[in-house]
Protein backbone atom coordinates (compact mmCIF):
# COMPACT_ATOMS: atom_id res chain seq x y z
CA UNK A 1 0.00 0.00 0.00
CA UNK A 2 1.46 3.37 -0.99
CA UNK A 3 1.57 5.71 1.89
CA UNK A 4 -0.11 9.08 -0.11
CA UNK A 5 0.99 11.43 2.45
CA UNK A 6 5.13 11.24 1.81
CA UNK A 7 4.83 10.11 -2.10
CA UNK A 8 4.64 13.43 -4.23
CA UNK A 9 2.77 13.94 -6.88
CA UNK A 10 5.31 13.36 -9.53
CA UNK A 11 6.08 10.36 -7.78
CA UNK A 12 3.00 8.92 -8.33
CA UNK A 13 2.69 9.59 -11.68
CA UNK A 14 5.39 7.96 -12.27
CA UNK A 15 4.27 4.55 -10.80
CA UNK A 16 0.86 4.97 -12.65
CA UNK A 17 3.26 5.12 -15.82
CA UNK A 18 4.86 1.86 -14.99
CA UNK A 19 1.39 0.43 -13.86
CA UNK A 20 1.27 0.94 -10.61
CA UNK A 21 -2.74 0.86 -9.43
CA UNK A 22 -1.94 1.36 -5.72
CA UNK A 23 -0.52 4.69 -7.41
CA UNK A 24 -3.26 5.47 -9.24
CA UNK A 25 -5.67 5.16 -6.14
CA UNK A 26 -3.45 7.52 -3.79
CA UNK A 27 -3.27 10.03 -6.37
CA UNK A 28 -7.42 9.60 -6.68
CA UNK A 29 -7.59 9.84 -2.65
CA UNK A 30 -5.75 12.58 -2.45
CA UNK A 31 -7.30 14.64 -5.62
CA UNK A 32 -10.61 13.34 -5.56
CA UNK A 33 -12.45 15.11 -3.36
CA UNK A 34 -11.07 18.55 -4.82
CA UNK A 35 -12.29 17.89 -8.54
CA UNK A 36 -15.33 16.77 -7.09
CA UNK A 37 -16.41 19.79 -5.58
CA UNK A 38 -15.44 21.74 -8.74
CA UNK A 39 -17.53 19.68 -10.71
CA UNK A 40 -20.34 20.14 -8.23
CA UNK A 41 -19.18 24.01 -8.43
CA UNK A 42 -19.59 23.65 -12.05
CA UNK A 43 -22.50 21.39 -13.03
CA UNK A 44 -24.57 21.71 -9.97
CA UNK A 45 -25.42 17.56 -10.35
CA UNK A 46 -24.21 14.64 -8.83
CA UNK A 47 -24.38 11.43 -12.07
CA UNK A 48 -22.35 13.80 -14.22
CA UNK A 49 -19.93 14.86 -11.86
CA UNK A 50 -18.84 11.32 -10.83
CA UNK A 51 -18.75 9.84 -14.28
CA UNK A 52 -16.15 12.88 -15.12
CA UNK A 53 -14.20 12.30 -12.16
CA UNK A 54 -13.80 8.49 -13.55
CA UNK A 55 -13.02 9.81 -17.05
CA UNK A 56 -10.48 12.00 -15.39
CA UNK A 57 -8.48 9.48 -13.73
CA UNK A 58 -8.71 6.80 -16.32
CA UNK A 59 -7.23 9.36 -19.02
CA UNK A 60 -4.44 10.24 -16.02
CA UNK A 61 -3.80 5.94 -16.35
CA UNK A 62 -3.37 5.71 -19.83
CA UNK A 63 -1.32 8.93 -20.51
CA UNK A 64 0.55 8.70 -17.37
CA UNK A 65 3.72 8.10 -19.32
CA UNK A 66 2.92 11.67 -21.24
CA UNK A 67 3.05 14.15 -18.50
CA UNK A 68 5.61 16.73 -18.17
CA UNK A 69 6.61 18.27 -15.08
CA UNK A 70 7.17 21.52 -16.94
CA UNK A 71 4.21 22.29 -18.23
CA UNK A 72 2.69 22.02 -14.89
CA UNK A 73 1.81 20.21 -11.77
CA UNK A 74 -0.22 17.54 -11.20
CA UNK A 75 -2.97 19.12 -9.12
CA UNK A 76 -3.39 22.16 -11.68
CA UNK A 77 -3.63 19.18 -15.08
CA UNK A 78 -6.09 17.48 -13.35
CA UNK A 79 -7.95 20.42 -12.31
CA UNK A 80 -7.74 21.83 -15.48
CA UNK A 81 -8.93 18.35 -17.10
CA UNK A 82 -11.76 18.34 -15.00
CA UNK A 83 -13.05 21.49 -15.99
CA UNK A 84 -12.84 21.10 -19.39
CA UNK A 85 -15.00 18.11 -19.21
CA UNK A 86 -17.10 19.46 -17.04
CA UNK A 87 -17.62 22.86 -19.26
CA UNK A 88 -17.69 20.29 -22.07
CA UNK A 89 -20.91 18.70 -20.32
CA UNK A 90 -22.43 22.24 -19.58
CA UNK A 91 -22.58 23.24 -23.10
CA UNK A 92 -23.92 20.06 -23.92
CA UNK A 93 -26.53 20.22 -21.67
CA UNK A 94 -27.01 24.11 -22.73
CA UNK A 95 -27.27 23.01 -26.47
CA UNK A 96 -30.04 20.06 -25.74
CA UNK A 97 -32.42 22.22 -23.49
CA UNK A 98 -31.42 25.52 -25.14
CA UNK A 99 -30.96 27.12 -21.83
CA UNK A 100 -28.14 28.00 -19.40
CA UNK A 101 -27.76 25.18 -16.36
CA UNK A 102 -25.12 26.50 -14.54
CA UNK A 103 -25.05 26.32 -11.20
CA UNK A 104 -23.92 29.00 -8.87
CA UNK A 105 -23.10 27.44 -5.77
CA UNK A 106 -22.32 23.50 -4.89
CA UNK A 107 -24.43 21.18 -3.35
CA UNK A 108 -23.70 21.48 0.04
CA UNK A 109 -25.08 17.97 0.34
CA UNK A 110 -22.60 16.37 -1.63
CA UNK A 111 -19.21 18.05 -0.70
CA UNK A 112 -17.08 15.79 1.71
CA UNK A 113 -15.03 17.98 4.93
CA UNK A 114 -11.93 18.07 2.81
CA UNK A 115 -13.37 19.29 -0.22
CA UNK A 116 -14.86 21.65 1.68
CA UNK A 117 -11.30 22.94 3.20
CA UNK A 118 -10.33 23.12 -0.36
CA UNK A 119 -13.08 25.07 -1.23
CA UNK A 120 -12.80 27.96 1.38
CA UNK A 121 -9.01 27.98 1.03
CA UNK A 122 -9.69 28.88 -2.69
CA UNK A 123 -12.34 31.15 -2.13
CA UNK A 124 -10.34 33.14 0.49
CA UNK A 125 -7.99 33.37 -2.62
CA UNK A 126 -10.37 34.11 -4.95
CA UNK A 127 -11.78 36.88 -2.46
CA UNK A 128 -8.00 38.71 -2.02
CA UNK A 129 -8.54 39.48 -5.82
CA UNK A 130 -9.98 43.04 -7.02
CA UNK A 131 -13.78 43.24 -7.91
CA UNK A 132 -12.68 43.11 -12.04
CA UNK A 133 -10.45 40.21 -11.89
CA UNK A 134 -12.74 38.09 -9.82
CA UNK A 135 -15.37 38.33 -12.43
CA UNK A 136 -13.26 38.12 -15.26
CA UNK A 137 -11.52 34.74 -13.56
CA UNK A 138 -15.06 33.12 -12.16
CA UNK A 139 -16.37 33.93 -15.86
CA UNK A 140 -13.23 32.02 -17.34
CA UNK A 141 -13.11 29.64 -14.87
CA UNK A 142 -16.60 28.41 -14.26
CA UNK A 143 -18.78 29.38 -17.31
CA UNK A 144 -15.84 28.45 -19.53
CA UNK A 145 -16.35 31.86 -21.57
CA UNK A 146 -13.68 32.97 -23.87
CA UNK A 147 -11.90 36.46 -23.16
CA UNK A 148 -13.74 38.18 -26.43
CA UNK A 149 -16.91 37.21 -24.27
CA UNK A 150 -15.57 37.83 -21.19
CA UNK A 151 -15.02 41.71 -22.81
CA UNK A 152 -18.97 41.91 -24.33
CA UNK A 153 -20.34 40.16 -21.14
CA UNK A 154 -18.55 42.67 -18.60
CA UNK A 155 -18.95 45.64 -21.19
CA UNK A 156 -15.13 45.85 -21.32
CA UNK A 157 -12.08 46.84 -23.73
CA UNK A 158 -10.58 43.36 -24.48
CA UNK A 159 -7.33 44.21 -23.51
CA UNK A 160 -8.39 45.13 -20.07
CA UNK A 161 -9.81 41.92 -20.24
CA UNK A 162 -6.83 39.83 -20.94
CA UNK A 163 -4.80 42.60 -18.35
CA UNK A 164 -7.18 41.17 -15.54
CA UNK A 165 -6.98 37.52 -16.09
CA UNK A 166 -3.18 38.04 -16.30
CA UNK A 167 -2.92 39.54 -13.16
CA UNK A 168 -5.60 37.73 -11.66
CA UNK A 169 -4.21 34.49 -11.59
CA UNK A 170 -0.36 35.86 -10.57
CA UNK A 171 -2.00 36.62 -7.44
CA UNK A 172 -4.27 34.28 -7.29
CA UNK A 173 -1.30 32.25 -7.54
CA UNK A 174 0.55 33.37 -5.26
CA UNK A 175 -2.46 33.84 -2.40
CA UNK A 176 -3.28 30.05 -2.78
CA UNK A 177 0.54 29.16 -2.26
CA UNK A 178 0.54 31.68 0.92
CA UNK A 179 -2.50 29.90 2.26
CA UNK A 180 -1.68 26.47 1.75
CA UNK A 181 1.44 27.00 3.37
CA UNK A 182 0.13 28.69 6.33
CA UNK A 183 -2.65 26.01 6.52
CA UNK A 184 0.09 23.79 6.70
CA UNK A 185 1.94 25.23 9.67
Amino acid sequence: MVDDNTQPDEALIRGIANGDVEMLRALYERHAPLLNTLGFRILGQGDDVSELLIDVFDELWNQASDYDPRRGGVKAHLVLRMRTLCLEKLRAREGKQGVSTHASQPQADKIDPESEASLTTVQQAVGLLDKQQRAAIELSFYEGLTQREIATRLGSPLVSVKGRLRSGLVKLSRALHTLEEDAEQ
